[in-house]
């Protein structure tokens, strides 16, 4: 073993007496492949989580399992039951509930790294008038009297006209087949997350194929959960 060893050690020796203008010049186009590859994001090392739902969906039917990784909405409801707060830090109504304000927590930030502001966001309720007093308020008016209605605002939030929000992922990429969306790329705000890519089926026989082939590794909306 020992011979051998220096048998190859001998060889390689030789081999770059005669040739070591090449293998210093190999040496370095491979590290300069290196910096640039790492400089420029050209290799990914993160993990990628795919999953699967049955069903077709628009940007503004998204499920919750996909949408809670985007954002949160003014409110959350707990498992008992109760409203509390979420990005709302508080909130206040009239005597006849037919007026909310809602004045949202400090240093709110949207995942590109901006400050949210009141007026950003997108709330779209029927027969509902919103409106922002400044930066951190939102108003909104009833036509008719409803106390319970901030467990309406449960929905996640957006930036105005995008899918920008406030949580652990940001949309990086949307794909579509005529209207419905077929894929969308979560990228995480913090690196140590895992990519999440998300796959919408039309049905349970597509979704099968799919799942068989390797592009999911979990599928959602099925009678049976599958993993692989």
């Amino acid at each position: 073993m020992a011979k051998n060893l220096r048998l190859y050690f001998l060889i390689s020796l030789e081999y770059f007496k005669r040739n070591w203008q090449l293998v210093l010049f190999g040496t370095a186009v491979f590290l300069v492949s290196v910096f640039f590859a790492i400089k420029f994001n050209l290799i990914s090392t993160s993990v990628i989580f795919s999953e699967g739902f049955i069903g077709t969906y628009q940007q503004h039917d998204l499920p919750l399992e996909v949408t809670r990784l985007i954002s949160s909405g003014l409110v959350e409801a707990t498992k008992d039951g109760k409203v509390v707060p979420k990005l709302a830090a508080s909130w206040q109504t009239n005597s006849d509930a037919t007026q909310f304000t809602f004045k949202l927590k400090p240093d709110l930030r949207w995942s590109d790294g901006s400050i949210v502001k009141s007026s950003d966001l997108e709330i779209v309720i029927p027969d509902v008038e919103v409106s922002y007093p400044n930066d951190k308020e939102v108003l909104i008016k009833l036509k008719e009297s409803y106390s319970p209605f901030p467990t309406l605002l449960t929905k996640p939030l957006y930036k105005r006209g995008s899918l920008m929000g406030v949580g652990p992922y940001q949309v990086t990429k949307i794909e579509k087949s005529r209207i419905f969306i077929t894929k969308i790329l979560l990228t995480p705000v913090d690196s140590k997350l895992p990519t999440v890519a998300v796959r919408f089926y039309p049905n349970e026989k597509v979704a099968i194929t799919g799942f068989n082939l390797g592009e999911v590794q979990v599928l959602l909306g099925f009678s049976n959960i599958m993993k692989a």
